[in-house]
């Protein structure tokens, strides 16, 4: 049986890495948020809150933002306020475009005002939605972690399922706001948890447990090739950033060891990376943030802008 003792002893785990630094609450006004948020007050926790009203819901977007002031003051802590959103027309995916918007303001209120840490109210459930979606979409070993803890964003729910969390708020008598496009089947990630995950958790005992062992699993193989990584930067690519196209033919399977060798500099499209290896000199990838360039025998790696 789910109790109060679940997640207060789960978020009891995390306090020594919070300690006394002064943090901030990504706050969206649902159940999850608001359950953070109560814990970090109940903990002495120094927090703000950080709230986005994209205005994409009306009225039920304004009554959100005024959940979120309720509860800042509530509590007795600053409240920020976005509401600079603007949905791309031609962006197929309005999700990803909003983690976008709010994960660059988030950067930017730690920057102005000085938060060294963000705390987000992810659990169990996200993070194995977030791993099926990628799996179904191809990605690597990172793509699998779910959604880990990073340095400057942590996720202290991580461990924690949605019905705990929900009779945690329950028992508690917390207020929160039920966002309706959770409940629609328009997204992926929404016909993940309302289609495929339920017959999962009936059928498999204990999934949580073995959901939790393999992200653990993932994350530490993750590790060893982010050591192994590091050691290969260090004796392929020189001090001004070039890479000699033999030292490349000898890595074997080149596909595989590409990624790992550049993620330092973005994503690329690892296809036309891997051609311009054969290429004639002068032809060129970028990423968002680095540019790779043939020159003879060489790759030249430069920061885009420079």
């Amino acid at each position: 049986m789910e109790t109060t003792l679940d997640v207060t002893t789960s978020f009891e785990k995390h306090l020594p890495t919070i300690g006394s630094r002064k943090v901030l609450l990504a706050f969206s006004s649902g159940v999850d948020s608001s359950v953070l948020a109560f814990l970090c007050h109940y903990y002495h926790i120094d927090f703000s809150m950080a709230h986005v009203n994209y205005r994409l819901r009306g009225l039920a977007s304004e009554k959100d933002q005024f959940h979120a002031d309720k509860i800042s003051t509530k509590y007795n802590v600053k409240l920020h306020t976005n509401t600079s959103y603007q949905r791309p027309s031609s962006n197929p995916s309005p999700q990803t475009t909003a983690r976008d918007h709010r994960y660059k303001w988030f950067s930017e209120l730690k920057s102005n005002y000085g938060y060294p840490l963000t705390l987000t109210a992810h659990h169990l459930d996200d993070a194995m939605e977030t791993f099926i979606m990628n799996a179904v979409r191809g990605t690597g070993i990172d793509g699998l972690k779910g959604i880990p803890s990073a340095k400057e964003t942590y996720r202290p729910l991580i461990a924690l399922t949605k019905s705990q969390i929900l009779a945690f708020a329950r028992l508690n008598n917390l207020d929160w706001r039920e966002d309706p496009s959770n409940e629609t089947l328009d997204y992926l990630r929404n016909r993940i948890r309302k289609s495929l995950l339920p017959p999962v958790k009936k059928e498999v005992r204990n999934y949580e447990k073995g959901f939790q062992k393999t992200i653990q699993n993932v994350s530490d193989q993750a590790h060893l090739l982010e050591i192994y990584g590091e050691s290969l930067r260090k004796r392929l690519i020189s001090d001004d950033l070039k890479i000699t196209i033999k030292d490349l033919e000898n890595l074997t399977p080149l596909d595989i060891h590409l990624p790992i060798l550049f993620k330092p500099f973005g994503k690329f499209p690892w296809h036309d990376l891997h051609s311009i290896i054969y290429s004639s000199g002068g032809k060129y990838v970028c990423s968002r943030t680095f540019k790779v360039t043939k020159v003879k025998s060489q790759l030249q790696i430069t920061a885009i802008g420079t």
